[in-house]
């Protein structure tokens, strides 16, 4: 019941939530058994609270308070603003911890769920932003995350991968300081692209660079989202289309570690009624900086239906 003195309403002191809040500061100086019990046995306590006290922790970087909430099996799915996970929580706040990145891995959180916008846990760490408003990312959860599984050709609603997060805080700092980050994160699709190349299109051989990176990294997870590079992209257009290709850029090659495309899996035009010019349109449309051309023995002409090429 509120007080009302000298015509202004007080509100009484709530001495009950005084002690929660005693025992929740008392529970993160010295993480205990006992005090987990002491806070849990509060007439205040909730569930909600304790997943928001857990929350806290993962973001103070106190693993042995997390672990405890983790024995009394707190629910690690809780989400909080944007649908995000307690892993992206850390990563938002830049609140890396590796081995509480560990013992939430270890207990169901997957490394590439997606938040409201798309965005997964790799994106934030790779490049700052969040409350810390930071350009900077932090390399070390980059590379912790890459190994635990993150997939790095994952797209957000937005189409951008990590590599564009990077490079996107990169372009933002006057001194370039995400530099680090998006050499590593650029330099290993290149390097997944070009073992694919090699694994699946043994007659194009290609020499793939050993560098410091490479051998810090594993190969990628077979959850990968699949991204292939020019010669195999090639090989599907003529398996779905039944003509034969040449992706250019620059009036030569394509090169294989120049670009990632994804996957080719349906026609563009089932029933083949377009132009051989129409149909380039199409590609130049979904890839602005390279050219195609489309052969028939030579160049096909660009009046050319499709379906007189197809095999």
């Amino acid at each position: 019941m509120a007080i009302i003195i000298d015509g202004i309403t007080l509100q009484p002191i709530d001495e009950s939530e005084k002690e929660f809040k005693k025992l929740q500061s008392e529970l993160f100086r010295n993480p205990s058994e006992a005090a987990m019990a002491a806070l849990i046995k509060h007439p205040n306590f909730t569930e909600e609270r304790f997943e928001s006290i857990f929350l806290s922790a993962c973001v103070q970087r106190n693993p042995d308070l997390v672990q405890l909430f983790l024995d009394k099996k707190v629910n690690v799915h809780v989400l909080v603003s944007k649908d995000r996970n307690c892993l992206m929580f850390m990563a938002e706040n830049q609140a890396y911890n590796g081995t509480i990145v560990n013992q939430l891995v270890n207990a169901g959180i997957n490394v590439n769920s997606l938040d409201k916008y798309g965005t997964t846990a790799i994106m934030l760490f790779s490049c700052g932003q969040g409350i810390t408003n930071r350009k900077k990312g932090n390399i070390t959860a980059v590379v912790h995350l890459i190994r635990l599984g993150a997939d790095l050709y994952l797209e957000d609603h937005n189409g951008k991968t990590v590599l564009d997060y990077a490079a996107d805080a990169n372009k933002r700092s006057k001194r370039r300081s995400n530099q680090e980050i998006v050499d590593l994160l650029d330099g290993l699709m290149k390097y997944y692209i070009k073992l694919r190349e090699i694994e699946r299109e043994p007659k194009y051989p290609v020499t793939v660079p050993i560098s410091p990176v490479a051998s810090a990294i594993p190969d990628p997870p077979k959850n990968q989202t699949t991204y292939i590079g020019p010669r195999e992209l090639e090989n599907q257009i003529l398996e779905r289309e039944g003509f034969n290709v040449r992706i250019m850029k620059n009036g030569q090659l394509a090169s294989l570690g120049s670009v990632l495309f994804r996957n080719y899996t349906k026609r563009w035009s089932p029933d083949g009624n377009i132009t051989v010019a129409a149909w380039k349109k199409i590609f130049k449309k979904k890839y602005p900086v390279f050219d195609i051309d489309v052969l028939d023995g030579t160049s096909a002409t660009g009046n050319k239906l499709i379906n007189k090429l197809r095999k």
